[in-house]
């Protein structure tokens, strides 16, 4: 998934970098929920190739999630998505 507002990264660049090199910025104790559930993350931070800002997450999806739109939040450092947001699961 991609989004924006990940907060402070580890190694923090300048507005408007290209993470461009390893090691691309992390954020800080990422949270991702499917309908409720907690996921398994591999990877949250910068979007590779992309301008700073923008954030990636690599997560599986939790067993058990029924195949419909499910609704999904993330937590960073504590704060939590405020908009609804769903994915569709198949």
């Amino acid at each position: 998934m991609f989004g924006t507002g990940e907060g402070v990264t580890t190694p923090a660049l300048p507005d408007g970098a290209l993470e461009i090199s390893t090691p691309y910025s992390t954020t800080q104790a990422p949270v991702l929920k499917f309908d409720g559930q907690t996921a398994e993350i591999q990877y949250a931070g910068a979007a590779p190739f992309l301008p700073t800002g923008v954030l990636q997450i690599n997560a599986t999806i939790p067993t058990g999630i029924a195949s419909s739109e499910v609704p999904i939040a993330v937590s960073i450092a504590g704060i939590s998505t405020t908009r609804a947001v769903t994915v569709a699961v198949q």
